[in-house]
């Protein structure tokens, strides 16, 4: 695997990390850390964590299905 694929490999297994803590853990990690974000991102986690449940959740699993794609994607390389 080339750097390139290393890179991709590890943007996607981040991506999967991030989606599978928002799934556990909910709404308290989604909204984790938002006191040292700028104002504009702040507000647009706020509106988003303010959804649907069944939005959120297509929110999360295509996130994850962005890194397996993207793992996959690295193995090709």
């Amino acid at each position: 695997m080339k750097l390139i694929g290393y890179v991709l490999f590890i943007l996607g297994s981040l991506l999967i990390l991030d989606a599978m803590l928002a799934i556990i853990l909910g709404e308290r990690y989604i909204l984790w850390g938002l006191d040292y974000t700028p104002n504009w991102y702040r507000s647009i986690i706020l509106k988003i964590s303010r959804k649907s449940p069944i939005f959120l959740a297509g929110i999360k699993g295509g996130e994850a299905i962005l890194g397996l794609l993207l793992c996959w994607v690295a193995t090709k390389l």
